[in-house]
């Protein structure tokens, strides 16, 4: 049987046995808790760059829209526009020193580690940036994934009693 064969195969048992199906689904889940995760992070780090490159072309054919979303975004978020307010008045004034970023590259952006404090900045080069701001969001999707792999082991647990 070829690898296509196979393939063909498994979707074939698992349209006909769709229960027998996600019950082996979520038994593998629950014993693979680290390959589950990896593969999500690889989901979603397609997903997002999917996203990015529609939204940017999005924004440029329609940029009254994207004002819009500004908008909305800046009145759902108005502490941390508030923080970012304050931090490029403060960069302005002089008590923020702009710096070249760790990797050496002198144009930067400024990046916040958290939203309360204006001054608590650092400045990175814009791949830095993004692999920063990839890096805390994958922290706050990580409590989420942990969150329904707890969920579902629980689930499969008091179902297979």
């Amino acid at each position: 049987m070829t690898k296509a064969e196979k393939a063909e195969y498994n979707r074939q048992w698992r349209k006909d046995n769709p229960d027998q199906a996600l019950s082996n689904l979520r038994h593998w889940r629950a014993n693979n808790p680290d390959k589950v995760r990896e593969h999500s992070w690889e989901h979603i780090d397609r997903r997002v760059e999917h996203i990015r490159e529609r939204v940017i072309k999005y924004g440029k054919d329609h940029p009254e829209i994207m004002k819009k979303a500004a908008k909305k975004y800046r009145e759902n978020h108005k502490d941390r526009v508030f923080i970012l307010k304050e931090s490029l008045k403060l960069l302005e004034e002089g008590k923020i020193i702009k710096t070249d970023c760790s990797c050496g590259e002198e144009n930067t952006r400024m990046f916040h580690l958290d939203y309360i404090d204006p001054l608590n900045v650092i400045f990175l080069c814009k791949e830095c940036f993004w692999a920063r701001t990839k890096e805390r969001n994958r922290a706050k999707k990580l409590m989420q994934i942990d969150a329904w792999h707890l969920i579902q082991t629980m689930t499969y647990s008091k179902n297979n009693k």
